[in-house]
């Protein structure tokens, strides 16, 4: 019945039955509170059951799976990069040696090798184990540590195969296996094996160069120096003013061989790495000053204005290579010169102070030249390289100079910059840091002129800018004109001195003839001039690029009591003939009886005592029995070489100078020169001036200021007497038209007259009076005047002498 529960029973054996009925309500009502109760709790249990589920199917169920199928994708990825790699790997088991995976590339390989894979293998694992031993790692750091090794095997074609080894220890499927990589690196080893081969080629090749031009520079600087030096002895022999200007273009050219040899020998150093800088004190204004006056003929033939603004006054000495730097210097000047053919040159020289103890110097040369174009100075600098093909043709040059500069201030940490028009000019700037010269090497000359007042005379304002700070700091007051026209009587007459710079272009005769009856001292320096004073009366001349000889001159124009200290006389500046005889006792060991003969004859012209021996055993053997000066020897001799001999005499005489001449001039060769205890290396070929440098600071301290100058020591040319007859009757007829020509002021006829003796004295011998006609006629044509009638009078006197006396037999 509905609503109802009946439960119906059998009671017993009998055939009754019960039954009970409930109400459901009634139920209901009875078990509302435990079966809430039990629903509660039962919905709660099943809601916990899947939460958890659900938690641990997100959080650790499909981790795993996605973790599994990443390990499950990760070794077939790894077997699948085994198995196509280009280079051979495998996993070998390390306990039984045996291939679990292999690559494609180490199965060809193993195909390819003279051994079975299984050997391979074993071989392998004990190649591991070995190098293990000998470096034992235990634990994680073992398996972590990877082997690198080389691996020869050989093919069965009877070839090698090359393999880079690496190994390392992992673990695979529970198991401890030995990765291992093998690449095949024959081909790199062939490529490196060429390359080795090919730079040991290079080297040798560049070793044979170095040799040749070595030796090629011993065989040509070898003859060089007997032409040259022969030549330069040929010059102090009686010759006609005809043959000296033959005689001097025939060393001009010879130099200029020499500078040619001397620009490539430096350039194939460089590119060798071979090219070495000095770091010794110097004088800036030396440098820049020898560059000037060798350059200036060249500005002179061309009839340009060679001018110059030295921006320095006490800071001249710095420490550098003064060699370097004046290399430069003459090839810019040079350069500078061949390429303007009007305007001007002007070289400027500064130190800038970059450190307390550093400076940078600052060396430009500007032109009013053809210029070079945007294009062409992309190329300037190279080597071997001009600026366009028809330069060569119209210039001439190698194309080496401005390649060297550049690499010669880039050597000494420097730089090399240019600026150019064409048409217009060109500007190169070279920048070098040097260090300060030390306080004791520097010459103090502030206020050597305190008081003095002097008139300086220039056109171009170069000049000013170059002269007046240098009489600033040695005390002049200067007033300053462009002209001499703009100078009055009465300044003339006041002045302690007038100084003139520039060319007779500049000013008039009239003006000039003005400054010489007015002033009471006159200094001209001109570019023609000699780079010591020359005092003719009130007259003292030099070159308008020597400061030092500005100084000196101020100090020959100075009254004896009062001439400021600092003063120097010397002979620094002097050619060798000029200068006192050396008066020492040397020792030449020379090989070669023409170059010993030859180095007689100089060392003898300037006044020392020689012996000369063909080798270093004779050489040792006259140092034990006599005594000399210097030891002078070459350094490439049979039996007995220079540097032996050197170390040998400086063994048995450790106080003897030795000097060497060399035609060698790498820098290998001078190192084992100074290994040698030899002080100085002359490089072929040598002058008597290098000579004379070279050996007058071993001269006692004395003995030159006692000695007469060479120059009074002219030898009387023998002649016979019809010919001293012929001789003398001419020198008479250009005396007596000279001295008419000039009591009649006829000046054309005076110059005629004074050429022709001048050039009668010079092609009969008379080499000393014949310079000094030379120099009056040289003076009179600069400046239109005769300087000094005095000097003018004791030359005839002495041509008048010359003739009065009967000749050598």
């Amino acid at each position: 019945m509905l609503g109802q529960l009946i439960i119906r029973e059998r009671f017993g054996v009998t055939d009754w039955d019960l039954l009970y009925i409930v109400q459901w309500r009634t139920m209901l009502a009875e078990l509302d509170a435990p079966l809430a109760t039990t629903s509660l709790v039962s919905v709660g249990i099943i809601v916990m059951i899947w939460t958890f589920l659900l938690l641990f199917d997100h959080r650790i169920f499909r981790p795993m799976l996605t973790r599994s199928v990443r390990v499950f994708e990760s070794e077939h990825l790894s077997r699948t990069l085994i198995e196509t790699a280009p280079v051979g790997l495998a996993l070998i088991d390390l306990h039984s040696a045996t291939p679990l995976i292999r690559s494609l590339a180490m199965t060809d390989l193993e195909s390819a090798v003279d051994a079975p894979t299984p050997d391979l293998a074993k071989m392998l694992v004990a190649r591991y184990v070995r190098r293990q031993k000998k470096r034992p790692i235990v634990g994680r750091l073992a398996r972590n540590r990877v082997i690198h090794d080389t691996l020869t095997l050989a093919r069965r074609d009877g070839r090698d195969t090359i393999a880079a080894l690496r190994l390392t220890q992992a673990r695979y499927q529970g198991k401890d296996v030995l990765v291992v990589a093998l690449t095949d690196v024959t081909a790199e080893r062939e490529l490196q094996r060429k390359m080795l081969e090919a730079r040991r080629a290079a080297e040798s090749a560049n070793a044979a160069k170095s040799a040749f031009l070595a030796a090629t520079s011993h065989e040509i600087r070898t003859p060089l120096h007997g032409i040259l030096g022969n030549l330069e002895l040929l010059g102090r022999t009686p010759l006609s003013i005809d043959q000296l200007d033959r005689l001097n273009l025939v060393r001009q050219t010879g130099k200029h061989l020499v500078a040619l040899i001397n620009d490539i020998l430096d350039f194939t150093r460089i590119e060798s790495g071979e090219m070495w800088y000095e770091r010794i004190p110097f004088d800036v204004f030396d440098v820049a000053e020898r560059s000037l006056m060798l350059a200036a003929p060249s500005a002179l033939e061309k009839s340009l204005a060679l001018l110059c603004e030295l921006r320095i006054t006490n800071a001249r000495m710095l420490i550098g290579d003064p060699n370097r730097i004046e290399q430069i210097l003459r090839n810019l000047l040079s350069n500078a010169i061949k390429f303007t053919h009007t305007g001007k040159i002007t070289l400027t020289l500064e130190v800038v102070h970059a450190e307390p103890e550093s400076q940078d110097l600052v060396l430009s040369v500007t032109d009013t030249g053809i210029g070079i174009s945007p294009e062409q100075q992309a190329h300037v600098f190279e080597a071997f390289r001009q600026a366009d093909e028809t330069i060569a043709r119209r210039y001439g040059g190698t194309g080496l100079g401005l390649s060297l500069c550049k690499r010669f201030a880039e050597g000494m940490h420097g730089t090399l910059t240019l600026r150019s028009t064409p048409d217009i000019g060109s500007r190169f700037t070279v920048r070098i840091p040097l260090s300060s010269a030390p306080a004791d090497a520097i010459l103090d000359r502030a206020n050597s002129f305190r008081g003095w007042s002097v008139i300086f005379v220039a056109t171009p304002s170069e000049w000013h800018r170059h002269i007046l700070p240098q009489l600033a700091e040695w005390g002049l007051v200067a007033t300053t004109f462009h002209r001499l026209a703009e100078v009055s009587d009465d300044a003339l007459a006041n002045a302690d001195a007038v100084i003139v710079y520039g060319d007779r272009a500049d000013w008039s005769a009239d003006d000039e003839t003005r400054l010489l009856e007015q002033a009471s001292n006159v200094i001209v320096a001109f570019p023609a001039g000699a780079a010591r004073p020359i005092r003719t009366g009130r007259l003292v001349s030099l070159s308008c690029y020597s400061v030092d000889g500005l100084y000196e001159a101020l100090c020959l124009i100075a009254t004896a009591p009062s001439v400021p200290d600092g003063c120097n006389f010397g002979h620094a500046h002097e050619p060798a003939d000029r200068r006192p005889p050396l008066d020492l006792s040397v020792l030449v060991a020379e090989d070669n009886a023409a170059n010993g003969h030859l180095i007689d004859e100089q060392l003898r012209a300037i006044g020392c005592r020689v012996r000369v021996t063909g080798n270093g055993a004779e050489a040792l053997a006259l140092l034990a029995h006599d005594s000399f000066d210097i030891l002078l020897t070459d350094l490439s001799m049979p039996i007995m070489d220079g540097h032996h001999l050197a170390r040998e005499a400086r063994r048995r005489n450790a106080l003897i100078p030795i000097i060497a001449i060399s035609a060698h001039v790498s820098q290998d060769e001078h190192a084992h020169a100074r290994d040698a205890s030899i002080a100085h290396t002359l490089i072929k070929p040598v002058s008597i001036e290098n000579l004379y440098e070279a050996l007058q600071i071993y001269v006692p301290s004395g003995r030159m200021d006692a000695t007469p100058t060479l120059v009074s020591q002219e030898s009387q040319p023998t002649r016979s007497p019809e010919l001293h007859e012929i001789f003398a009757a001419s020198v008479r007829r250009d005396l007596t038209a000279l001295r008419t020509s000039c009591s009649a002021n006829d000046r054309t006829a005076f110059c005629s007259s004074l050429h022709s003796l001048k050039g009668c004295l010079g092609a009969y011998g008379w080499t000393q009076l014949a310079l000094r006609g030379q120099d009056i006629e040289r003076k009179l044509d600069e400046w239109q005047y005769l300087v000094e009638k005095d000097d003018f009078e004791a030359w005839l006197q002495d041509v008048e002498a010359l003739i009065s006396t009967p000749p050598p037999r």
